[in-house]
């Protein structure tokens, strides 16, 4: 096995956790439910006084369609927004984590030579493996594509001057869209569960090793976050018209920001025992 450093493989996590101030953003769930439920109340009343004023001016069935069809994109619109903040927090961890977990188990092959950490070794290696190959966090862009694209084409589709063709059309793409959406938030709704049981299941094995060559890490991660059921949400949104949604966010926000604080209580005590094993004077206070 080559030759590595482990002081300067040790300085490149702590440079790792150091950007965690960028990808790991704590968000209040409240202030995020209350601008989500404040959008809502507008636009369910901007849109009820439209339908009002357009069936009461007597216009064209084709322009009241129109007006529903603006209504469904609106709200499928806000849908996206909350949905957005989420995947892009999630897909920002994900990489640093990645990154992280890499650099773990190169420190410790490091180490291999001289202790006996060929076990948790590999079951870092495995865990990591399975973490590539299932937990893949919904690209952010491509699934804003996925959803925009269709929402753009129907609100060309329902211009009331169209053809009743074209507005068929248009709710074609507008239930592409909504179907492309749904499916993102499933992943979504899985994903901090299924998240922290697989970095736990990492951390095990970290905190092995750790103990076979003398680091001694004090917090290692509890479970916070419970299941999930992304069809009990759904029934439960059916069944309130929509006005589950808000909570779905804030309960989303809420897990991973759970997770957020649990993790970096490891990190802080990984960055400690690493200070200890490597001398604190060789490891930089922060990453340039």
């Amino acid at each position: 096995m080559p030759l590595c450093d482990s002081r300067e493989i040790a300085n490149r996590i702590l440079a790792n956790v150091h950007r965690r101030e960028k990808t790991d953003l704590v968000i209040e769930p409240l202030l995020v439910l209350v601008v989500i439920i404040a959008f809502m109340v507008l636009i369910n009343y901007f849109m009820l006084s439209l339908l009002i004023s357009t069936v009461q001016a007597g216009e064209g069935i084709s322009e009241l369609f129109f007006n529903i069809g603006l209504y469904m994109v609106l709200h499928l619109l806000i849908i996206t927004a909350g949905f957005y903040l989420l995947m892009s927090r999630n897909e920002n961890h994900s990489k640093r984590e990645d990154e992280l977990r890499s650099l773990l188990m190169e420190y410790f092959r490091c180490k291999v030579e001289d202790h006996d950490i060929q076990r948790p070794l590999r079951g870092m290696v495995e865990v990591d493996e399975a973490i590539r190959s299932k937990e893949r966090p919904v690209s952010t862009w491509r699934a804003l594509i996925w959803i925009g694209l269709p929402l753009f084409i129907t609100v060309l589709m329902v211009e009331p001057a169209l053809s009743l063709v074209a507005a068929v059309l248009g709710l074609f793409f507008y239930f592409v869209s909504f179907l492309v959406l749904v499916y993102v938030i499933r992943n979504i709704t899985n994903f901090s569960y299924n998240h922290e049981r697989r970095w736990r299941a990492f951390q095990k094995h970290v905190v092995d090793a750790a103990e076979r060559i003398g680091m001694r890490i004090e917090h290692p991660c509890r479970r916070t976050i419970g299941i999930r059921s992304f069809m009990v949400f759904i029934v439960i949104s059916v069944l309130t018209y929509g006005a589950f949604f808000p909570i779905w966010i804030w309960l989303l926000l809420k897990d991973m920001n759970r997770h957020f604080e649990e993790q970096w209580r490891f990190e802080e005590s990984l960055i400690d025992a690493l200070r200890e094993m490597e001398g604190a004077s060789g490891m930089r206070a922060s990453h340039a």
